[in-house]
């Protein structure tokens, strides 16, 4: 499931980049999930064999829940550029077509 949310955060995270940054942003960007998949096998392990079998699958799931809220919160007002572009057209067409009309 972690993995559904790369390729969007990927896209993401190199439109509002520029183009000098972007290959340090996608290293830094990957750090946390070479960080997980090195530690954790070992942690979910020692919690399904000493604390609870389910407890690794509730702390991926409150991960991935807290990972979504923070990323919205601190990049909600910052907007690609692509978007950018794709609403000034709309506004410009609509505009057009209320002069005409």
């Amino acid at each position: 499931m972690i993995s559904l949310s790369v390729p969007v955060r990927q896209s993401y995270l190199m439109g509002v980049i520029t183009e000098t940054e972007r290959s340090r942003a996608a290293g830094l960007a990957s750090v946390p999930s070479q960080l997980g998949g090195s530690f954790g096998p070992y942690l979910g392990g020692y919690m399904m064999q000493h604390i609870k079998l389910t407890l690794p699958l509730e702390v991926a799931a409150l991960l991935q829940a807290i990972r979504a809220v923070l990323f919205y919160f601190f990049f909600q007002s910052i907007r690609p550029p692509e978007e950018t572009a794709t609403t000034s057209i709309q506004a410009r067409s609509f505009d057009a077509s209320s002069a005409h009309g």
